[in-house]
C-alpha cells in the first residue's frame, strides 16, 4: 500500500481506523413525475413526464492510513428527462389496439481528482456521457372467438451517445477521447 511506503502505519485493532483526509460522501437527489390521462370515451391517451438529478460527491483516502498518500475526490452529476404518450382503444370490440412513443434525454457525467502527495502531483480523470433515446411502438389484439385472442405488435427504436473523455496530470492534458454512436431498429 502506498500509505505503508511514506510512513503510514496499519493499526493491530481492525476496528480502529487511520486516514489523514477527511472522508465521506454527500449526495442529492431528486425528482419530478407527472401522469396526465385524458379520456375521449373511445380513447385513452396516457402522458407521463419525468425529470431526475443526482449530484454525489465523494472524499476517500485510498491507502487508509495516516500517511499523505493518495487521496480520491469523485464527484457525480446525472440528468434525466423522459416523455412517453400512449393512446389507447377503449371499446366493446373484438379489437383492441394501442400506439405510443417514447423520448430519453440522459445526461452523466464523473470526475475523479486523485491527489498523489508523496509524487505531487494530481490526476483528473473526467467522462460525460449524453444519450437522446427514442421510441414508436403499437400493439394490436384481435379476439376471433370466445377465448381466443391474437396479437401482434412492432417497435422502432433510435438511440444515439455521445461520450467525451478527458484525462489531466498536473492540469496537463494526457488523454482525450470522444466521439458519437447511433443504433436504430425495428422489432415486430
Amino acid at each position: 500500500a502506498p500509505g505503508l511506503l511514506f510512513g503510514g502505519t496499519v493499526p493491530a485493532d481492525p476496528r480502529t481506523v487511520l486516514y489523514d483526509a477527511d472522508v465521506g460522501t454527500r449526495a442529492t437527489s431528486w425528482g419530478l413525475r407527472s401522469e396526465f390521462t385524458w379520456d375521449f370515451d373511445a380513447v385513452v391517451l396516457k402522458a407521463l413526464t419525468a425529470w431526475r438529478a443526482v449530484d454525489v460527491d465523494v472524499s476517500i483516502d485510498l491507502d487508509g492510513t495516516q500517511a499523505n498518500a493518495v487521496i480520491d475526490r469523485p464527484q457525480g452529476r446525472a440528468r434525466d428527462f423522459s416523455e412517453d404518450v400512449v393512446l389507447t382503444s377503449q371499446s366493446a370490440s373484438a379489437v383492441e389496439w394501442l400506439i405510443g412513443g417514447s423520448y430519453l434525454h440522459a445526461d452523466a457525467a464523473q470526475r475523479l481528482t486523485v491527489n498523489v502527495a508523496p509524487a505531487q502531483l494530481t490526476d483528473v480523470p473526467d467522462g460525460r456521457l449524453v444519450t437522446d433515446a427514442g421510441a414508436l411502438f403499437g400493439e394490436v389484439e384481435w379476439q376471433f372467438a370466445p377465448g381466443w385472442r391474437l396479437k401482434a405488435g412492432a417497435r422502432w427504436a433510435d438511440e444515439h451517445r455521445d461520450r467525451h473523455y478527458r484525462e489531466t496530470v498536473d492540469g496537463a492534458p494526457v488523454a482525450t477521447l470522444g466521439g458519437g454512436k447511433s443504433w436504430s431498429a425495428f422489432v415486430p
